[in-house]
């Protein structure tokens, strides 16, 4: 597992820095991968896209921000293996552990949080797709 680039301004793109860290996995102690480290023209990069980002961003009505929020929930429920297997590599955790965790989260977002303001029949659709009890406990926001 090496990650040699930076996720900027909707792509990935090479570092400035040339120095790279080991990642590794303390249950085990062996090194599972290498990461590499920014510098501060990797760090100028990123927030001057995350302020031009902004601008636009900005604009966007709810029902754009809560579809970008959905398909971040979709995607997250259809990767839940590989990030639970990359969790308890990098932090030593049971994988178990970790397929629980990231079930939870997605629950809370979709039953708590995130996704509250969605009319009900697409709620339940994100409940049913991460296997969520709590549709026939919200409320309507209309």
């Amino acid at each position: 597992m090496d990650l040699m680039q930076h996720y900027i301004n909707g792509a990935w793109v090479a570092p400035l820095s040339e120095q790279t860290f080991p990642v590794i996995n303390p249950a085990t102690e062996t090194q599972i991968g290498s990461i590499i480290l920014g510098n501060q023209g990797d760090v100028d990069r990123a927030v001057a896209a995350a302020k031009a980002a902004f601008t636009t961003f900005s604009r966007t009505s709810k029902a754009e921000r809560l579809a970008l929020l959905e398909r971040l929930l979709v995607e997250t429920e259809l990767r839940l293996e590989d990030l639970a297997q990359a969790m308890s590599a990098e932090m030593g955790a049971p994988i178990t552990q970790w397929r629980a965790t990231i079930r939870r989260v997605l629950r809370w977002a979709i039953c708590k949080g995130l996704l509250q303001r969605l009319q009900r029949r697409t709620r339940v659709k994100f409940c049913q797709t991460v296997t969520c009890n709590c549709a026939n406990r919200l409320v309507s926001a209309g």
